[in-house]
């Protein structure tokens, strides 16, 4: 006797388009470039950004927001070879060859545009613009590039939407304040974020800028686009200046605090401080032993960390392999004081 099915199974039988509620898993990630911001962001030290999903990066100018977008152009290029297609819309005109080989991406293998509005980057991007001369309307990169290569895997960086203008704007100049940003972004992004954006697992990072918010209550900073970008981003990062690394009295780098002012993938508001050199990038390690304590793999004392079988190393001492060892290991428990545990 066949088994009866059970009305979940009648709905999916009868409703093609219905599906059982699995939600949608991430089954790719992108290094970030440090193993401390790789746990803010994906909840995991070896996992980092994710496909499929908008990511942004906001904050005060010098913070290393492009920079932490170039390391991951670089290790999407190594993670995925071939089949890597990283596409940076540099609106800002700041990505030079210098800093690529720095960071150690390959220009022979990326696409640099330079859109001047909002509906020029998503036009080239996704939905198709018309030539310049011929007036015919090419389809967008994004369609080509999935029609070309079925194994595509694609990066979008936009750095930075803060200075993205508008049809309108450009066509009234400086005699009426333009409104339509906001709208059109919130448009923009409503049409490709499941049409592409998920539909081909395509990781989409945003830069943004940090500015006053006038006649604003509590948080007087807020970033330029309106609310679609906050709303549709899975995660969001806050990036402030902590510091400056010197060697003697010339400064080679900066001390960067990533906070995690969203995140649907990990547990969110979890902050660790960068170290961003000037001539190499970011420092891997940086941020990690803090964040080992703060998970309970290793205890801090006094300017030392203490391991699990007792042997006491320094900051600089906490290794990819030290961190790997760690957390192979048996996960801490977690040393939470409950009310009844009181004497």
């Amino acid at each position: 006797m066949a088994k009866k099915m059970s009305i979940f199974e009648e709905i999916v039988d009868q409703y093609p388009d219905v599906k059982l509620g699995t939600g949608t898993e991430i089954l790719e990630w992108v290094d970030t470039g440090n193993y401390a911001l790789n746990k803010i962001v994906s909840g995991d030290y070896f996992k980092g950004l994710p496909l499929g999903r908008i990511v942004e990066y906001f904050g005060e100018p010098s913070t290393g927001k492009s920079l932490m977008i170039y390391e991951a152009m670089a290790n999407f290029q190594k993670k995925f070879g071939e089949h890597a297609y990283v596409i940076l819309d540099d609106t800002e005109d700041v990505f030079t060859e210098h800093m690529a080989k720095i960071i150690g991406i390959d220009v022979s293998r990326m696409i640099l545009l330079g859109s001047e509005t909002v509906e020029e980057h998503f036009g080239r991007l996704f939905l198709g613009i018309k030539g310049a001369e011929d007036k015919k309307k090419r389809e967008g990169l994004v369609p080509y590039i999935v029609e070309s290569d079925p194994d595509a895997k694609i990066l979008i960086a936009l750095d930075s939407v803060a200075m993205l203008s508008t049809l309108h704007e450009r066509q009234v100049g400086f005699e009426k304040s333009d409104m339509s940003k906001a709208k059109n972004l919130r448009a923009g992004i409503r049409m490709v974020n499941r049409r592409f954006i998920c539909e081909h697992s395509i990781l989409y990072l945003i830069a943004n800028h940090v500015m006053a918010q006038i006649g604003g209550y509590g948080n007087s900073k807020t970033t330029p686009g309106g609310k679609s970008i906050p709303f549709m981003s899975s995660v969001r990062l806050e990036l402030s200046l902590r510091g400056k690394i010197k060697d003697g009295e010339k400064v080679i780098g900066v001390q960067t605090q990533a906070h995690g002012k969203k995140n649907k993938i990990a547990p969110p508001f979890a902050k660790t401080i960068v170290d961003i050199m000037f001539d190499k990038g970011m420092d891997e390690m940086s941020g990690a032993p803090d964040m080992l304590a703060l998970d309970g793999y290793i205890k801090e004392k006094g300017g030392w960390f203490e391991l699990p079988d007792g042997k006491k190393i320094r900051r600089g001492e906490v290794t990819i392999e030290v961190l790997k060892q760690l957390i192979a290991a048996p996960a801490p428990e977690n040393e939470v004081e409950k009310e009844g545990d009181k004497s």
